[in-house]
């Protein structure tokens, strides 16, 4: 992630990483999702910040749904024409990128493109999912492999 998502998120990632079990460090990782600082993005990643409980116990599609509408929410969405599908690469990217390229099949290439052209949406992306593992870690649930809740169907 740390390619597509620029050196200072994967340096901000491996601190998260090493003291996620201190309540102020998702709260330094979130300062990271935004580098430009845009209005619209820190409102975005503060929705995240703040709501993505909510979605502990939901299925991953219902999860893609649920971050496309936090893009939507704060005007972030006409970035392509469908943004859920770009959402969900963005996810299966966070979550589990040895299978991404089987599941994009001949979307590949574009939604390449769409990374490329949105690291807001990767990083918001990767943020939403450690924010997540965060919460199955408090409640005691594990997974395979780092990404808990993420059974992708």
């Amino acid at each position: 992630m740390g390619t597509i998502c620029g050196s200072k998120w994967e340096q901000a990632e491996k601190e998260y990483e090493a003291e996620s079990f201190n309540e102020e460090a998702i709260e330094r990782l979130a300062l990271h999702v935004s580098v430009k600082g845009s209005c619209k993005q820190i409102d975005t990643v503060q929705s995240v910040l703040k709501r993505h409980v909510s979605t502990l116990h939901e299925s991953p599609q219902m999860r893609v749904k649920w971050l496309e509408d936090q893009l939507i929410r704060n005007s972030l969405s006409g970035i392509v024409e469908s943004m859920e599908h770009c959402v969900e690469f963005t996810l299966r990217c966070a979550t589990d990128p040895i299978h991404v390229r089987e599941w994009a099949g001949s979307s590949l290439k574009l939604l390449c493109r769409f990374v490329l052209d949105n690291p807001f949406v990767v990083r918001l992306s990767r943020f939403y999912v450690l924010a997540m593992n965060r919460q199955y870690k408090s409640a005691g649930i594990t997974g395979v492999p780092e990404c808990p809740g993420w059974n992708w169907q």
